[in-house]
């Protein structure tokens, strides 16, 4: 199973709920699904619901079946806003493959290209200016096939992480010529061939084949071959002790200060002298060149002073050596490599603190201790230092320190740090088109001259948040305040500064919730300037001019409100202590009620111009002609009539 993306991959679906997608098969001009990704492989997809909006963004699991099926095994987003699958309502859906932004590594208009995680580079990694590695663990290569190839010089010392425990070439790899021009300090020295041509060798053990060795002005062992000539011990005992100008048995014969040994005084011989043998009780001094076909010596050999050897001292078989201590300046090889071949490490030990490199007798490069730091300084003025490297095969330059730039770092890819990246005060981060696009102060102060943009959250935690632009859009459809309050409610909403904010003048404007009058408010907030969380403190109350009031509720107005041309749609009761209607009519479409109490429903100007209207004829009569029909409980014609009667009677009779 792979993750697979592909061009063109599109189905439709008709599969409601959260759990796996039966594939309806290809739109027109496209694959499906097991076709463009293949079975049991995943990739990502976007399901698209055509009517209701909803939409889904995951990886999938394809799978060939009847009907194809697409598993939704991670959701990256939702039309919800959320990892959650979508519950899709019943209707059609399509579903495709694409590559979901939050997933692409983008090439920004600076050129920068920014990774929050891990950079694997299955190929070359080129990097052309300057790289800078700090803190952790740096390693070069993973295992014995890797090749790092330096084609720079070293301007710094080369010190090991830990004493006497990392090796220096191996038994089966060696290192070729090595070139010193200090002091060597060797614990141990192995060498096929030692062609020392001058200088003191001092405090040095050497050991053969068999156990024996030179240790300070004593040699030790059973025989010591110089050319074709092996002296072992025994015949070595023949000088030992010997006092000059004295015979002793088994001894050799050396003369003492006059020239006499014994009882004779000069010897002077013209052929060969011959005899069983030879004892010499004191000193040899020879003046002369002494020619010995053949020196077998038993027992040590003791030089007080310097062996002064003029010519080559050729070691067929190898010199095994304790310590070597050169007197002179320089170990010179007339032609050829220096290879050094040892067991274990090699320990270059400079007292001077300085490891140079010379070619031709030009100074190139140093490794330097300075208090214990490590350098590695190119000496020769303007050279670069280049680290060069071996991949699969091909030759890299993997980083390059110019030295005609203050040391520009460019690494030939991407750099993967463990650690921190720290520049310096004041210093600046950008590209090679804008390279100052991010400044960072002293103070660790961050400013970006470009355009910023942020494909993750973006957390905030400082004490003030300041945003001074010309406009601001906010994509989320939703704004939450209070996030992380844990304490009791308090006042919330937008405060909006303006003019000099006077108590007098009601400046500053706010939208706020009130939560002591549990309600929204707009209002004047002359001293709140929106830093502080708690109770806003209302200078007054400011104007609200809607569109369209809808109240769910009982509804107050002040005294003076008034509304335009707007409908006001109430669902509950408004109670009004004056209504001013700039319209001319008042449309009731229910059944309306005036409740009785202790209040009146007056028309101020009732008369026979205005008034009144009952079907848009003005009712003429007045409040006083309309109260001679209070009381009347029956038909009003008959008590009229009635009335009428009683009424000329009584004429009737004062005219009679």
């Amino acid at each position: 199973m792979a993750l697979v993306l592909n061009d063109r991959v599109k189905e439709t679906t008709s599969t409601t709920g959260q759990g796996t997608i039966s594939l309806g098969g290809a739109a027109t001009g496209f694959e499906t699904f097991v076709t463009g990704i293949g079975n049991t492989n995943t990739t990502y997809y976007i399901i698209a619901h055509e009517s209701d909006g909803t939409w889904e963004i995951g990886i999938g699991t394809v799978a060939d079946a009847s009907p194809d099926t697409l598993a939704r095994t991670t959701v990256i987003d939702t039309s919800a806003g959320n990892t959650t699958k979508i519950d899709f309502a019943a209707g059609n859906k399509t579903v495709f493959c694409t590559l979901p932004a939050s997933k692409a590594v983008v090439l920004d208009a600076d050129g920068d290209v920014t990774l929050g995680a891990n950079l694997d580079v299955g190929g070359n990694l080129t990097v052309t200016g300057l790289s800078t590695l700090n803190g952790g663990t740096l390693t070069l290569g993973d295992a014995d096939t890797d090749n790092i190839v330096f084609g720079g010089e070293i301007d710094s010392d080369i010190i090991p992480d830990d004493d006497g425990t990392f090796d220096l070439g191996s038994a089966s790899k060696e290192w070729q010529d090595l070139f010193i021009d200090g002091t060597a300090n060797i614990d141990s020295l192995v060498a096929d061939t030692a062609d020392i041509n001058g200088g003191t060798i001092d405090g040095v053990t050497i050991g053969g084949s068999s156990a024996g060795a030179i240790t300070g002005t004593t040699i030790t062992g059973t025989s010591f071959v110089i050319g074709s000539a092996n002296i072992n011990e025994t015949e070595l005992e023949t000088i030992d002790g010997v006092t000059a100008g004295t015979v002793a048995a088994s001894k050799a014969v050396v003369v003492d200060a006059n020239k006499d040994i014994a009882s004779f005084r000069n010897v002077t011989l013209t052929g060969e002298l011959d005899g069983g043998s030879l004892d010499i009780s004191g000193d040899a001094d020879i003046d002369g060149t002494t020619n010995l076909d053949v020196v077998d010596i038993d027992g040590a050999v003791d030089m007080a002073t310097t062996l002064d050897v003029a010519g080559i001292v050729t070691a067929n078989a190898g010199v095994v050596i304790d310590n070597i201590t050169i007197d002179g300046t320089e170990i010179d090889l007339s032609s050829g490599d220096l290879t050094l071949d040892v067991a274990g490490d090699i320990v270059l030990d400079a007292a001077g603190n300085d490891i140079k490199f010379n070619a031709g007798g030009t100074a190139i490069a140093e490794f330097t201790n300075s208090s214990t730091d490590f350098i590695i300084k190119s000496v020769t003025s303007d050279k670069d230092l280049i680290f060069k490297g071996n991949d699969g095969g091909s030759a890299i330059t993997a980083l390059t320190l110019d030295m005609s730039a203050a040391g520009l770092a460019t690494f030939n890819a991407g750099v993967t740090t463990g650690g921190n990246i720290i520049i310096p005060n004041d210093g600046n981060i950008g590209s090679a088109s804008d390279t100052d696009a991010v400044a960072i102060s002293a103070a660790g102060n961050v400013t970006f001259s470009q355009d910023v943009i942020i494909t993750g959250s973006l957390d905030v935690n400082g004490t003030s948040t300041t945003i001074d632009t010309t406009n601001l859009t906010v994509a989320d459809p939703l704004i939450k305040f209070g996030q992380n309050y844990t304490g009791s409610a308090y006042d919330q909403g937008f405060v909006i500064t303006r003019g000099d904010g006077t108590e007098t003048n009601y400046q500053n404007k706010a939208f706020i919730w009130d939560e002591s009058a549990d309600e929204f408010a707009t209002i004047a907030a002359d001293n709140e300037a929106g830093t502080t969380a708690g109770n806003v403190t209302i200078s007054d109350y400011a104007p609200l001019h809607v569109g369209a009031v809808t109240a769910d509720d009982f509804s107050t107005f002040s005294a003076g409100a008034t509304f335009g041309d707007a409908n006001i749609t109430n669902v509950g009761n408004i109670a009004l202590d004056s209504i001013t209607a700039d319209g001319s009519t008042i449309t009731i479409t229910g059944n309306t009620t005036f409740a009785d109490g202790a209040f009146d429903f007056d028309i101020a100007s009732h008369d026979t111009s205005n008034g009144l209207k009952l079907g848009g004829v003005l009712v003429t009569a007045t409040a006083a002609e309309l109260n001679y029909v209070d009381g009347v409980t029956s038909n009003i014609q008959t008590q009229l009539d009635g009335k009428a009667s009683k009424g000329f009677a009584i004429a009737l009779a004062i005219a009679l």
